[in-house]
């Protein structure tokens, strides 16, 4: 099974199967003219098919668990060896990963960003990598993520009689609100420091505001 003989040129190619190994294979040629009639003549060639190294597993190295805050970027590089030479390895992801997990089949970086559903919680994630042998064999590694619910920070604005007011509302207590201001998006600058001081909403104002088209904020939390 599966071997081939060039009907032009008598070539003979076969790739023996570990299912074909070992063996003794008794392969019969035959060659035919064109004449008239046609005739026929035939060949037997013997091949001592070997048993080859049979193919092993690939193993994934220990993978630290991780600790991270929800949307906060998690990445991951997941490292495999294969004890055979010249085998490709491919990463994939068992099934009862979170939702929005994935990793590069090729380089096994894992990348993930847990949201605000699935905060707080314990994730366990378990990799498997298949190396490329004629009958692939697989290994498995699996790791804990552990995920911070993270406070939510709201960014409201609205236009006030000569300014533009900003209200920020969640946060804790003595919290520290960093004002940035930019008209591009490409460069910031600080437009106000405020600390929470009470359970209302922190207020800043910017006069500047009105006469522009366009202005942008961010908020940086310390």
């Amino acid at each position: 099974t599966g071997s081939a003989l060039n009907p032009f040129n008598g070539v003979f190619t076969w790739t023996p199967s570990s299912l074909q190994a070992p063996g003794v294979i008794l392969v019969t040629v035959r060659v035919t003219d064109n004449a008239s009639p046609p005739l026929s003549a035939t060949g037997r060639m013997r091949v001592t098919v070997e048993q080859g190294a049979a193919n092993r597993a690939p193993t994934i190295a220990v993978i630290p668990d991780q600790t991270i805050a929800q949307g906060a970027r998690l990445s991951v590089q997941v490292s495999a060896t294969d004890p055979d030479a010249g085998q490709t390895l491919a990463y994939s992801l068992e099934p009862g990963a979170p939702a929005g997990a994935a990793i590069d089949p090729t380089t096994g970086l894992f990348a993930w960003t847990p949201t605000s559903l699935q905060a707080p919680g314990v994730i366990l994630i378990t990799v498997k990598v298949t190396d490329s042998g004629q009958l692939p064999l697989s290994s498995t590694q699996r790791f804990k993520v552990t995920v911070i619910a993270g406070k939510v920070i709201e960014l409201n604005a609205r236009v006030i009689p000569g300014a533009l007011q900003l209200s920020i509302r969640g946060g804790d207590l003595n919290q520290i609100f960093t004002i940035q201001q930019s008209d591009d998006l490409l460069s910031w600058t600080p437009a106000g420091t405020l600390v929470k001081s009470s359970n209302n909403d922190v207020l800043f104002n910017d006069p500047s505001s009105p006469s522009l088209k366009k202005r942008f904020y961010r908020v940086l939390v310390e």
